[in-house]
């Protein structure tokens, strides 16, 4: 992830290696996903669908204009995208927030 990285956070502020998908959007509506609480990231296609569910995989299909999308498996979908080149790829990024690691607890007993 971190390779792939487009934003101006510091790697020193991310507290964890953590992240989850929000989505997959042009540089417009990239806007509503400020940087001072999201990650942006290049990621090619075929990298980014191992991490997102197979709903958002077929959604971003959509948006590349992969006919047929809403049926595919997510390795149909990985296939397709190791050779997909569009106008869309150009211009869209994904976006991810960062998820906090857990606090380890003590258990009761050792206490």
């Amino acid at each position: 992830m971190v390779d792939y990285m487009v934003s101006e956070t510091i790697l020193d502020d991310l507290k964890s290696q953590n992240f989850s998908f929000i989505a997959h959007v042009d540089d417009i509506d990239l806007l509503n996903y400020p940087e001072e609480n999201y990650v942006h990231a290049s990621i090619p296609l075929y990298d980014l669908i191992d991490h997102i569910p197979v709903a958002a995989a077929r959604k971003i299909a959509s948006t590349h204009c992969i006919p047929g999308s809403s049926a595919y498996t997510k390795s149909v979908l990985k296939d397709l995208f190791k050779t997909h080149s569009c106008s869309q790829c150009a211009s869209h990024l994904s976006v991810f927030m960062e998820i906090p690691e857990k606090p380890i607890t003590k258990l009761r007993n050792e206490q």
